[in-house]
């Protein structure tokens, strides 16, 4: 959580120095907030997704890598799916499938 709150915070700054007319990468900052975002998941990639598509709201870099959570979002870590998994279900929740993979299925 420390490790994310800075790196956010990092990142408002870039885009509050570029609305300033401050020049910075804002390509690669625009990446490192993706990543950030998409390890995170839930309500704050939500967040980022929503802001990816309202025209203005972002610098453009921002936008085009945000708009790629939508359909491109990293895979959850298993540990995150099975700790989430027996709070909403409860300890038992695997015998109520007939199969759960626990590594993301190839491409195809």
């Amino acid at each position: 959580m420390v490790r994310t709150s800075g790196a956010m915070g990092g990142i408002a700054a870039r885009i509050a120095g570029h609305r300033m007319g401050l020049r910075t990468d804002l390509a690669t900052h625009a990446g490192d907030l993706k990543s950030v975002l998409g390890g995170l998941k839930g309500p704050l990639m939500k967040g980022a997704q929503l802001l990816s598509t309202i025209p203005g709201a972002l610098p453009e870099e921002y936008a085009v890598e945000l708009a790629q959570l939508q359909s491109n979002a990293p895979p959850m870590g298993w540990g995150f799916v099975r700790r989430r998994m027996a709070t909403e279900l409860g300890r038992d929740w695997e015998r109520r499938f007939a199969r759960f993979e626990h590594e993301a299925a190839a491409a195809a």
